[in-house]
């Protein structure tokens, strides 16, 4: 960038020490990644005056989740549906993506999945969403997989769904979606 144009992003006065994008410099920046992928979104004007949103993913390709052998089968169905998701830029389908990682990014603490679980499937059940039915078979397993007593009882399930999804919760995951 020519330095008569150069514009100082960082705001302290100096415009040769600003390191960032602003400046069309390149440098590298390191990142520990804590999932195997981030949606990011950027918002932008048209010509139009009209606001509008478009989701990018980034995809860490040395991630490793350190989950046990069920939780990976999750896991992977989770990243499954994930990009079975059409594109959208704005409405329903996109904010449920967005659940739907965090569901998935929260698998490693147990406490975020269950309440995570609980906003997915309330989302689900109150948004109308255009899944096709392949989708909602894989939507459902996962249910099966991570429904345990505790977010049956906070869904507002009865007694007998909740002793129903603790009895699934226990069988190995291939097992529980047969039994379901």
């Amino acid at each position: 960038m020519d330095t008569d144009i150069a514009f100082d992003s960082d705001g302290d006065g100096i415009k040769d020490n600003d390191k960032d994008f602003l400046c069309n410099e390149l440098y590298l920046k390191v990142y520990e990644p804590k999932y195997e992928s981030v949606i990011g979104r950027i918002f932008y004007t048209k010509p139009d005056t009209s606001l509008v949103s478009r989701d990018f993913t980034v995809s860490f390709l040395d991630f490793e989740a350190n989950l046990d052998p069920e939780m990976t089968v999750v896991y992977k169905s989770i990243n499954d549906f994930i990009n079975t998701l059409q594109v959208a830029t704005t409405g329903d389908i996109n904010d449920f993506k967005t659940l739907m990682v965090e569901l998935r990014d929260g698998l490693i603490d147990q406490t975020n999945t269950k309440s995570n679980i609980v906003s997915v499937k309330d989302f689900y059940e109150t948004h109308t969403l255009d899944l096709s039915t392949g989708q909602k078979s894989l939507l459902e397993n996962i249910f099966i997989k991570l429904t345990d007593k505790a977010v049956s009882a906070a869904i507002g399930d009865n007694i007998y769904q909740q002793a129903k999804a603790e009895i699934l919760n226990i069988l190995p995951t291939n097992l529980a979606v047969d039994v379901e």
